[in-house]
């Protein structure tokens, strides 16, 4: 073996050593920061009211699993439909159903108060928990989720309400589990989740 090869091969390892030294100054043994970037996150603190008059916040449902849904009590389909296929799945689990907190939050709080919202929620099912609250806090919850509500005036004067209508699945907790899809009819799926969420 040539003196030339050694000394060009001697070259590349000493630049191989050298740029991994630097590296490691660099980022102290960790991955770069592109690599690290951090995964979207939901939720957080909140204040709301519910349908007795009383001030809640995220403290009041620790370590129960929450199943949240953004909506109006005058929707004249998506809200009503969800609430009642939710009805369902929660009769189903039976036992299970009262091991987690099912919260339906208004996006309508000028016309959706605590009384209105009390005798909406339960009248599908008494254990569903209905919030509302000044315009302020339910824009600061509605943004926590990640969910766009706005105010859509109609031909008669009156207005609807245009909103996300995800169910969000929360762990003990406080971290997203994932979303129901009450639009899927294959047997099982929901149940399978909700069991999954409250064990």
């Amino acid at each position: 073996m040539s003196s030339r090869f050694l000394n060009i091969f001697g070259g590349l390892i000493v630049a191989i050593m050298a740029a991994l030294a630097l590296l490691i100054l660099t980022y102290g043994g960790s991955p770069a920061p592109s690599q690290s970037a951090d995964a979207p996150r939901y939720g957080g603190p909140f204040t709301m009211v519910d349908g007795y008059g009383r001030t809640v916040t995220e403290r009041d449902f620790k370590e129960r699993p929450l199943v949240i849904f953004f909506g109006f009590t005058r929707c004249a389909d998506v809200c009503p439909t969800t609430l009642i296929e939710m009805a369902d799945l929660m009769a189903t689990l039976g036992p299970d159903a009262d091991r987690m907190t099912v919260l339906f939050v208004t996006v309508d709080p000028e016309r959706d108060t605590i009384e209105i919202m009390r005798d909406y929620a339960e009248a599908f099912d008494k254990r569903i928990v209905g919030l509302t609250g000044t315009m302020e806090q339910v824009a600061a919850m509605a943004k926590a989720w990640g969910v766009y509500f706005k105010k859509v005036p109609t031909t008669d004067g009156d207005y609807t309400m245009d909103h996300t209508a995800g169910v969000f699945l929360v762990t003990r907790k406080g971290s997203l589990k994932g979303t129901l899809d009450l639009h899927d009819r294959t047997p099982g799926v929901n149940l399978a989740k909700l069991r999954a969420l409250v064990r």
